[in-house]
Order: structure tokens, then C-alpha cells, then sequence
């Protein structure tokens, strides 16, 4: 991804989300969740449509069960979701939702690969 999120850029108090390519802030956030959905909205509007279900919602959606959302399950790598290959904010939540205790060891293995991808884009 061209953006990411940075917690110490000298332009920002809080969370920063930066392009990566020359450093430049296109927000400030206090938290990190806020900075999250505003990555997800600057990646929707660059690269269109998601590759996310169409059961990605807000965790604090009525039929969400409590304590559940996309920043604690284990498909979540750094704000990275390795089951649907795209970035994805803390506050939402999937269907697939998986407690981190159930990573495997080949998962571990392939969101490391899916990041070091990354990190070369």
C-alpha cells in the first residue's frame, strides 16, 4: 500500500497517515482505530472496491457479538487482513472472525510473506 499509519511523525500529535512515497501527512488522528478507517477510506477511493465480504461492518453493529472486531481476530497482521488480502480497520468486524489463540503456525508463516510483499510496494 502507497499509505500507511505512523505514530511519531513530527507534523502530527497522535497517529499520523502518511503517503508513503514522500512522508507527507494527509491526516492526524488521536487514535489509531480513527487512522485505520481513514487508510481503509484513502485505499477504497485510490484502488476502488474492496476485497472484503459484504459482512464487513462496524463492530458496534446490533448483531456483532460483544468483544469481537476485526482488531482482535486472528486474520488481523498490523491492520492487514491475511484470510481477505486487504487492509482493514480495527472497529469492523467479518464473519470470519477468528480468536487469535487459534493461529497456526502456516498462518504465522504467510502473513510474514504478505507483509514482507508489502513492504517492497
Amino acid at each position: 500500500m502507497p499509505y500507511s499509519i505512523v505514530n511519531s511523525h513530527p507534523e502530527c500529535n497522535g497517529y499520523a497517515v502518511v503517503k508513503d512515497s514522500n512522508n507527507e501527512v494527509i491526516g492526524c488522528h488521536r487514535t489509531e482505530a480513527q487512522a485505520q478507517d481513514q487508510l481503509a477510506a484513502v485505499n477504497i477511493a485510490e484502488y476502488g472496491e474492496r476485497a472484503l465480504p459484504d459482512n464487513y461492518r462496524p463492530a458496534d453493529s446490533p448483531d456483532v457479538p460483544e468483544g469481537r472486531n476485526c482488531g482482535n481476530c486472528g486474520f488481523n497482521v498490523e491492520g492487514y487482513c491475511i484470510k481477505w488480502d486487504d487492509q482493514i480497520a480495527a472497529n469492523f468486524y467479518c464473519n470470519a472472525w477468528e480468536p487469535t489463540a487459534q493461529n497456526s503456525k502456516t498462518r504465522t508463516v504467510q502473513a510474514l510473506a504478505i507483509l514482507k510483499l508489502l513492504r517492497k510496494i
